[in-house]
């Protein structure tokens, strides 16, 4: 059985990593990792948060989960090993993830490395209007778009040919952004 290692989905929509349960350890200690920070396993993908890992758990025992919105409740204990402020960004925006003395998680290109724009395209084209932006995880927009091309053969004087095509070069160009490692929203265009 081998060793499990996990990507650390940051606040930013970057995934950094892999790493073993040493490394996470190691950067829970240094409060890198809080409580309530998505980790996704590889080769699953299953999405777990820190405070769930066996291994971590020892640095979150007084954690309560977040209340609504994702905050912490109110009169809710601090959360252990979280510093009371990160350092400031060049940007001047608070930033966990880097600090002049750590250095920040390494990217990870697994993702992005085997996401293909024309595997995008092809679906969208030849398989389900919107199953390129599905391939992109784009999941509600994908759905947009599919309804949008039925709406057009009974409702709408659009052609389905123009909705295909818009479909298709969006999923295209989103699908590059991906393999690029650059953060992509879910209703993003182009």
């Amino acid at each position: 059985m081998g060793w499990k290692t996990y990507l650390v989905l940051a606040e930013d929509g970057q995934y950094y990593g892999p790493a073993d349960i040493t490394v996470l350890d190691q950067w829970a200690r240094e409060g890198r990792i809080l409580a309530q920070t998505v980790l996704v396993e590889q080769g699953t993908n299953v999405r777990v948060l820190a405070a769930d890992l066996p291994e971590l758990q020892h640095h979150y025992r007084l954690w309560n989960r977040p209340g609504v919105g994702g905050q912490q409740p109110a009169g809710a204990p601090p959360q252990v090993n979280q510093p009371a402020a990160f350092p400031a960004s060049p940007a001047g925006q608070s930033n966990p993830y880097t600090s002049s003395t750590q250095t920040p998680y390494p990217r990870s290109s697994a993702l992005a490395s085997h996401h293909s724009p024309v595997v995008a395209v092809l679906l969208s084209v030849f398989c389900l209007a919107g199953g390129g932006q599905m391939y992109n995880r784009q999941i509600k927009k994908g759905f947009a778009i599919l309804a949008g091309l039925v709406a057009s053969w009974f409702l709408i004087p659009v052609s389905p040919l123009a909705i295909v095509a818009v479909a298709a070069v969006d999923a295209y160009m989103i699908a590059a952004r991906i393999q690029r490692g650059e953060t992509v929203r879910e209703w993003q265009w182009f």
